[in-house]
């Protein structure tokens, strides 16, 4: 909705002019906007709009003419949408708008903003000021409130009128400054004319006319304005009107416009990072999409270059990987391929502060480099794109359009001319962009261990580098994730103290916040933080929330699955969000369908958890991901020594199990975080998934898991449930342990834990856990060549096994009791043991 008071009052929206009634009505709404978003009394809306004697009724006909008014602007536009709402309060009426909806505010902001710009810049933004008052000025429709009557129109119209007149003289004399006299007289005279006693615009006028070469008719002038000073006032003009008099008459220089400015070729680029190190192929692949250097024939006038397409090269990243000073850095190597000039914008895609540049402000800022007045610029973004691409029309230009947020966003900012380059940064894969427009995609990795250290080379010079120990410095750059910003940070910190020593920044780096150590001076906000923000700030609600609950994952590798249970979403959901975040750079694919952090984006991520959910919702979170975690392991290595869940475990989502012909490789990409849930839920909770799921991973971490960790492991289980005093999942630890005891030949230790198996299992009368006691002591007494004992052991564990129906330990009390048989002599029993062990772990998918 818009609404206008510059002119005749009227509201429009969608194009379609709101009927407000009759002139006293819109007098009603014109007090309103006056005083909008404040109560306006109704004794003063009476006053103002009946004067000093309103009718008797007058109560109850602004009771009508504000209930049409609410009805008319809610029918037109939804108040929801537009801001704009008509509201009953206490002791009067308010109208809720915001500023932008009506042509009043919106002349203000812009006048504001004008001076504003003129003392912040003086004259060199003299183009920008005079752009923003001609904007201002076209807020302008005629006489302010045409049609209303009565005493406060008319003071409230005199008001206005002189704020109009104010913007006029402004302008005007920007405009003189910028030497567009002849492009402002034929107005000033009309308001000479109009304001006869005005001597500031007379003195502009006359200025206008001297530098239009009309020295006689502003001679003229002045000798009006002079007697009419004295016929209506009896006063002689101002000494500024009277010392410009003796100016043009002396024909003095210093009346005269100023000299146009000669066009300067754009040279616009930023200046080349100090201390810039590495990116050698990266460098290397941008120089190959230049064509080759011009033929020095044609060079010397005997024929044109060659055409070729042009070169668009998309630089995508992280924050802080280094994608602006790689772009400026070769850009400054091959400026001289550009003789007509660099052009660079700086797109605000990811900024902290403001939001993405529109095309069309990039395109003004283009423009204005390539020489343009601001009142020779098209007011339409399509014409402006034209404008651009004709100026580049067969020029040889450099274009750096840095921190770019979209492909929608550069896309009209490309020359159409071959002649030219465009280099592009973002932090977004700017797919579209090298799909539609024949981009170039260059992804910067981390640095290379010889890039980083040069950099901190560079940055602190050699000596001071080199008298550091090695090791302390590959640290260093192993706690900065070989991050070029956060190297940045840390060298200019070792930099700005000669006494911190790196082993000192290394330490500090180590034991606590790492993007708190790499802010300077103990400020709040490190540039690490402020990077990572303008990122995040980016994504959509669902994609920060699963960013954060990210930020607390395993230091491994995770997928859409693991993401949806976190969630509590669909898989599908979740990669789409997955795809989001690594899009923008917040997360890195590590293999199909897997990705995973930047160390220190997770801890940023933890931060903004810490500081943004509660810690209720990251507990269900965590909660989510354990049950699905122990579902899935469930699925796809079997139950163990529990086949059956309790009721509090039995639940979660079961989207996204692994498949039987997915379950050994699920278990080996996953056996890291499978680790370090179990470790986790021992620590934190909830306690029983971590012997649940630690029994169910027996047989792959029989198989494939090295002892140490598997000790460490399930000694960490067996004391959490101890602490909760649960016999099944220390039975099941100790079972676990006691193998493992067995495996790495410390028979004393294993039958210890073995023993430990049966007298918890005999006491709660559990017979899995008995049948697994059972199988560990024959298993250690075999080894200890305690053949009887140990064939009596086996043979009990697997008729206790087969009685109950468990299908748990069946191969492996097989194997044992067949190698007991054979110890024994008793070889045709021994290998009918092990052939059925052999048909029963065929196809085991561990």
């Amino acid at each position: 909705m818009e609404i206008r008071l510059l002119g005749p009052v009227q509201a429009w929206a969608d194009g379609a002019e709101v009927d407000l009634g009759r002139p006293r009505q819109r007098c009603v709404l014109a007090v309103l906007l006056m005083e909008a978003n404040r109560v306006v009394p109704i004794e003063t809306l009476i006053d103002r709009v009946w004067g000093e004697e309103p009718p008797a009724s007058v109560r109850n006909v602004l009771y009508g003419y504000v209930g049409r008014l609410k009805s008319a602007l809610r029918e037109a536009t939804d108040p929801a949408a537009s801001g704009v709402r008509l509201e009953r309060t206490s002791g009067g009426y308010t109208l809720r708008t915001p500023p932008e909806r009506v042509d009043l505010y919106r002349f203000r902001a812009l006048v504001g903003r004008a001076r504003a710009e003129e003392a912040e810049r003086a004259a060199d933004g003299d183009e920008r000021v005079a752009e923003l008052l001609e904007r201002a000025l076209e807020m302008w429709h005629g006489e302010p409130l045409t049609g209303l009557t009565g005493a406060w129109a008319r003071a409230t119209r005199d008001t206005l009128a002189s704020e109009h007149a104010g913007a006029l003289l402004h302008s005007h004399e920007v405009q003189l400054r910028r030497g567009r006299h002849a492009e402002i007289l034929p107005r000033l005279r009309e308001l000479a004319a109009a304001h006869p006693l005005d001597e500031r615009m007379a003195g502009q006028l006359l200025t206008a006319l001297y530098r239009s070469g009309l020295q006689a008719e502003a001679l003229l002038h002045y000798d009006g304005i002079r007697k009419r000073l004295a016929e209506d006032l009896g006063v002689d003009p101002g000494p500024e009107l009277r010392a410009l008099h003796r100016l043009i008459v002396t024909n003095d220089p210093t009346v005269a416009a100023p000299s146009p400015k000669r066009p300067a070729v754009p040279a616009e680029l930023p200046h080349d990072a100090a201390g810039f190190a590495g990116r050698a192929d990266e460098l290397a692949r941008l120089h190959a999409l230049l064509p080759p250097e011009q033929d020095p024939v044609r060079a010397a006038g005997q024929g044109p270059e060659p055409a070729s397409t042009v070169v668009i090269s998309a630089i995508g990243g992280a924050a802080g990987i280094g994608k602006t000073a790689l772009a400026v850095h070769w850009a400054h190597q091959v400026r001289a391929r550009f003789p007509d000039g660099q052009l660079y914008v700086n797109l605000h895609g990811f900024d902290h502060d403001r939001p993405p540049l529109a095309p069309g402000e990039a395109l003004e800022l283009l423009l204005r480099s390539l020489g343009l007045e601001v009142s020779e610029i098209p007011l339409t973004e399509e014409a402006q794109s034209r404008a651009y691409r004709s100026l580049l029309a067969g020029r040889r230009l450099l274009v750096l359009l840095d921190n770019a947020a979209s492909a929608e966003q550069v896309r009209p900012l490309l020359p159409g001319s071959s002649s030219c380059c465009v280099v592009v940064t973002s932090r977004n894969r700017l797919g579209d962009l090298v799909a539609r427009d024949g981009a170039h995609a260059l992804a910067l990795d981390l640095l290379l261990p010889a890039e980083a250290r040069a950099l901190l080379s560079e940055a602190l010079g050699p000596d001071r580098l080199a008298a550091e120990p090695p090791a302390v410095v590959t640290e260093l750059i192993r706690l900065c994730g070989s991050l070029p910003l956060a190297l940045r940070v840390a060298a200019a910190r070792l930099a700005g103290d000669p006494g911190l020593r790196v082993a000192d920044l290394v330490a500090e780096l180590s034991e606590g916040s790492r993007l708190q150590a790499l802010a300077p001076d103990d400020e709040g906000s490190s540039p690490l933080r402020t990077a990572f923000a303008a990122s995040y700030r980016r994504l959509s609600d669902r994609a920060r929330l699963l960013f954060r609950l990210l930020g607390h994952f395993p230091r491994g590798e995770f997928t859409a699955e693991a993401g949806a249970a976190l969630l509590d979403d669909s898989p599908t959901q979740a990669r789409r969000l997955l795809g989001s975040l690594a899009a923008a750079h917040l997360i890195e694919p590590a293999t199909a369908g897997r990705y995973r952090f930047h160390d220190l984006l997770r801890e940023y991520a933890q931060e903004i958890a810490q500081a943004e959910d509660t810690a209720a919702d990251r507990a269900a979170a965590w909660e989510r991901l354990l049950l699905w975690y122990l579902h899935a392991a469930r699925s796809a290595a079997g139950t163990g020594l529990f086949p059956e869940l309790p009721g509090d475990l039995d639940r979660g989502d079961r989207r996204g199990m692994p498949s039987a012909a997915e379950a050994a490789q699920w278990l080996q990409a996953e056996q890291a975080n499978l680790l370090a849930v179990i470790h986790r839920a021992a620590r934190h909770g909830p306690r029983p998934v971590a012997w649940y799921l630690t029994a169910a991973l027996f047989g792959y971490f029989w198989l494939h898991l090295p002892r140490t960790p598997w000790q460490s492991t399930a000694q960490t289980v067996l004391e959490a449930a101890v602490a909760e005093d649960d016999l099944p999942g220390q039975a099941a630890m100790h079972h676990h342990l006691g193998v493992i005891w067995w495996d790495r030949g410390h028979v004393k230790q294993a039958m210890a834990h073995h023993t430990r198996v049966l007298e918890i299992s005999r006491s709660i009368g559990w017979a899995a856990g008995e049948v697994a006691g059972l199988g560990g002591t024959g298993a250690v007494e075999w080894s200890m060549a305690q053949l009887d004992s140990a064939y009596e052991h086996a043979t009990a564990g697997l008729r206790i096994n087969r009685e109950a129906g468990y299908d748990y330990a069946e191969t492996f009390g097989l194997i044992i009791l067949g190698a007991t048989c054979r110890d024994l002599g008793r070889l045709h029993e021994a290998a009918g043991h092990l052939e059925l062990a052999i048909r029963r772990n065929v196809g085991a998918s561990w």
